[in-house]
């Protein structure tokens, strides 16, 4: 899902609704709110001029509410303006997002020149504390606005907060701006669709090790062929997959469904994301296919094979090792110091691409050791 929240300054221009319409259609949105349209009432035949309806969201049975803010520029109408806010949270409850210009900034670095902490930003900021909202950094600028003027002022006025169920119910959740084009506000984009980087790899859950017939079918079936398509139906002992999903070692058995927990984990894998690149020339790189192309190019050029730069060992002399000892390196592995290596390895990591965890080797060692020992034989 993606929102948009843009104060236009105006729409009444043709030429304008033009430029908004082409902006909009390249941020590809959901739905959107405009502020400062200067228009007391938006007919269909005007909204029709800046996008056109889509396809309805579906989210199943979990409905949410949206508010548009448009804040008062007058300090004296911001109490008001305060309580306002304050009134519909309790309306809303824990189902609610809101976005737009508030006309206000939440610190003082999000003003340049630096700002000083009138009453406004301090009642602003504790809003935000005291309703528990959440307030994402934007990830690709620091300011929203600008005078355009000699003397230059800028300021971050446009804003997305949400409530923590909210964002408990989105896997990505990132706040961007979009391109200034025709306001001195820029659009500002929240943005809970995930990021696709092409077909999800198999990963084992250590969940599945807790069903009752786990091992039963891992000796019939033929591993890394039936099991991966098995094994997906297999949802026992939710709580050990969110805990290999946390990957934190001091959480407790009895905070798996804390609210903590689960923020943990929302910004683990949100941390995870790679939503934009700088290359060497400094040039920022957001499309995904180009961020794919760019990882690879890096990685063959540094790995690429040179003519020059080898290191010339010919005049090193080289001791050489006993033949005692070239014979213990030469020895095959024994199967106790292939156990105690497997059982050494972490439970909830994966220790190779095939996405099976250390947890599955050791459940599983009983009749996985003979194709352990047997690839091991061959190094």
């Amino acid at each position: 899902m993606k929102i948009v929240s843009w104060n236009v300054r105006g729409i009444g221009s043709c030429r304008k609704r033009g430029v908004i319409k082409e902006n909009l259609l390249k941020m590809r949105h959901d739905f959107v709110v405009l502020q400062e349209t200067k228009k007391e009432i938006l007919e269909e035949k005007l909204v029709g001029s800046l996008w056109k309806a889509r396809n309805r969201m579906e989210e199943g049975d979990w409905s949410w509410w949206f508010t548009g803010v448009y804040g008062p520029n007058d300090y004296r109408e911001r109490k008001e303006f305060w309580e306002e806010l304050y009134g519909i949270h309790t309306i809303c409850g824990p189902k609610w997002c809101l976005g737009g210009d508030f006309n206000i900034v939440r610190f003082c670095h999000e003003k340049y020149p630096l700002g000083r902490r009138t009453r406004s930003v301090r009642q602003f900021d504790e809003l935000i504390t005291e309703l528990e909202l959440k307030d994402l950094a934007l990830q690709n600028a620091s300011f929203t606005w600008s005078n355009f003027r000699e003397m230059l002022v800028k300021c971050r006025l446009d804003r997305f907060l949400f409530t923590e169920e909210w964002g408990a119910r989105k896997n990505d959740i990132r706040q961007e701006t979009g391109s200034r084009t025709c306001s001195d506000h820029m659009p500002l984009i929240l943005d809970t669709s995930p990021v696709l980087w092409g077909s999800t790899p198999f990963r084992f859950e250590n969940m599945w090790l807790g069903h009752s017939s786990f091992r039963q079918e891992c000796e019939k079936w033929e591993l890394r062929v039936r099991l991966r398509n098995q094994l997906e139906e297999i949802t026992f002992k939710k709580m050990v997959a969110w805990r290999q999903k946390m990957k934190f070692r001091w959480i407790k058995e009895w905070d798996y469904n804390s609210v903590m927990f689960h923020r943990m984990v929302s910004y683990r894998r949100n941390k995870n994301v790679i939503n934009r690149i700088i290359r060497e020339d400094e040039l920022v790189l957001t499309d995904q296919r180009e961020i794919v192309n760019e990882i690879v190019s890096f990685y063959e050029n540094l790995y690429k094979e040179t003519s020059t730069g080898w290191w010339d060992f010919e005049e090193i002399t080289w001791g050489s090792i006993s033949v005692e000892r070239a014979e213990w390196l030469e020895q095959p592995f024994e199967e106790e110091e292939i156990k105690k290596a497997a059982f050494g390895c972490d439970r909830e990591k994966s220790p190779g691409p095939d996405g099976f965890t250390g947890g599955f080797c050791q459940d599983c060692w009983d009749f996985l050791k003979d194709d352990i020992v047997k690839v091991l034989e061959e190094f």
